[in-house]
């Protein structure tokens, strides 16, 4: 893939992205409502007078609503992407503990987040990489009893092909405990 390909679907999870369009929608046109007052008063008093203190009186009522409208923005905007950022740093982490091995660690959101969804298929993949591990581990302690039963059953055997053998079948074994060894994870 390079670094400018496109996507085939702009909507990917139509249900967030129209609720997110929905609230910058009722955001702007509240801000249009709010900004357009104090710009119709200070346009109402610039035109109505030709006193040219007056138009500094405009341009400071138009640059004091702006900068209430960008505060207003930016604390509004931080709220909603931290509905997002935050189970996204809550899976980033999760990702890393993984990736060191840890499969008892799950993703756990707060009520308001979004991306619930993707948190439920992420704790089932969890519960899925879990469970294989387990299996590996339980195959893994079959194949090692049944190397020790050819261990004993090698003492038929005489002199260095005996030696041999066992030798072979520790270094089996060894590597069967390195197979799943890595991961961290409690049964169930």
């Amino acid at each position: 893939m390079g670094l400018f390909t496109r996507r085939s679907r702009i909507y990917v999870n139509t249900e967030l992205q129209f609720r997110y369009s929905v609230i910058l929608i009722i955001v702007v046109t509240i801000e249009a409502i709010v900004f357009s007052i104090p710009f119709s008063y200070a346009f109402k008093i610039l035109v109505t007078s030709n006193i040219p203190e007056k138009v500094y009186l405009f341009y400071a009522i138009l640059l004091l609503s702006f900068g209430i409208i960008t505060v207003l923005n930016i604390f509004l905007g931080t709220l909603l992407s931290h509905k997002i950022a935050g189970p996204l740093y809550n899976f980033e982490q999760r990702i890393k503990a993984i990736t060191n091995g840890d499969l008892t660690t799950f993703a756990e959101l707060r009520e308001g987040d979004e991306l619930k969804d993707f948190g439920i298929s992420f704790n089932e993949m969890i519960r899925a990489l879990k469970k294989a591990v387990i299996q590996d581990r339980e195959t893994i302690k079959k194949i090692n009893e049944k190397l020790k039963k050819l261990d004993k059953s090698l003492d038929t055997l005489k002199g260095e092909d005996k030696e041999e053998m066992r030798k072979t079948l520790r270094e089996i074994s060894n590597d069967m405990k390195e197979i799943t060894g890595f991961f961290k994870c409690s049964k169930g």
